[in-house]
C-alpha cells in the first residue's frame, strides 16, 4: 500500500518515501546510453511500458521499434498498447543502467525532496553515466 504525502509515497510497506525511476536506453550492444528517463511516485513499474516506449518512438523518429523491458513491466494492457503503435515488445528479467548506477556512483536514495527536484537530480545522475560510457567508448 502507498500513502500519498504530497507528491512523495511511502513505498516499502510504509517504511520510507521512494521514488521510481524509468528509463529509455540505446542498447547497441556497446554502448547502453540513456536518452530520456522520468520519475514517477508509484511504487511498481505497472502501467508505464507504451508511455515509455513512446517517448522512445518520439526521441528516435521511428514508428516501428523494438522494446526491451524487465518483468517489473509486464502487463497484458500495456503489451497490447504497444503492439497497436507498432512496437515489438519483449519482456524478461535484465539489469538497466540504472541499477549500474545505483552500484558504481554509489548512491541508494535521492539527495532532493519533492518529484521535480528528485526528476532533475536523476537525470544529473544518468548525464555522468552517459559521459562515462561515452569517455570509455571514445
Amino acid at each position: 500500500m502507498a500513502y500519498i504525502q504530497g507528491e512523495d509515497r511511502y513505498q516499502n510497506n510504509g517504511i520510507e518515501v521512494c521514488y521510481n525511476v524509468q528509463t529509455v536506453v540505446v542498447v547497441d550492444g556497446k554502448h547502453s546510453l540513456i536518452v530520456d528517463c522520468e520519475v514517477i511516485n508509484n511504487p511498481t513499474d505497472h502501467g508505464q511500458l507504451s508511455s515509455m516506449a513512446k517517448k522512445a518512438q518520439k526521441v528516435f523518429g521511428k514508428k516501428k521499434i523494438k522494446v526491451l523491458a524487465d518483468k517489473g513491466y509486464y502487463s497484458v494492457a500495456e503489451l497490447k498498447a504497444c503492439k497497436k503503435a507498432k512496437m515489438q515488445t519483449y519482456v524478461a528479467k535484465q539489469k538497466f543502467p540504472k541499477y549500474t548506477i545505483k552500484r558504481g556512483f554509489g548512491y541508494s536514495y535521492f539527495l532532493t525532496r519533492g518529484l521535480p527536484s528528485v526528476q532533475v537530480e536523476n537525470k544529473l545522475h544518468f548525464l555522468a553515466y552517459n559521459i562515462r560510457r561515452f569517455k570509455n567508448a571514445v
